[in-house]
């Protein structure tokens, strides 16, 4: 390691000594982990909660701009008999 790195071997051993790598030292204690599930499944319907309510409400973003576009078209379908004028534009001919 130290040849591969460039490191020296005193400053590796020093680090091996210090930082030891066994298994225990490298995972999180079992109870954090206990305690990262429970934060995890206590958000859930909270969390749960506010998508279906931003699923509703962009359900009504949607109705009202559907209902914009026909009376758009309805506006349009009247003018073109009341007027007797051509407003949509007709695609493909040229």
């Amino acid at each position: 390691m130290s040849k591969k790195y460039g490191i020296e071997r005193g400053t590796l051993r020093y680090w091996m000594n210090k930082y030891p790598m066994n298994s225990e030292s490298l995972s999180l204690p079992s109870q954090t982990i206990e305690d990262v599930m429970a934060r995890k499944k206590s958000n859930e319907p909270d969390e749960i909660a506010k998508l279906q309510a931003r699923i509703k409400e962009l359900e009504k973003a949607l109705a009202f701009s559907e209902l914009g576009i026909k009376a758009r078209d309805l506006m349009i379908d009247l003018a073109e008999k009341q007027e007797n004028i051509q407003i949509r534009k007709k695609f493909g001919a040229k």
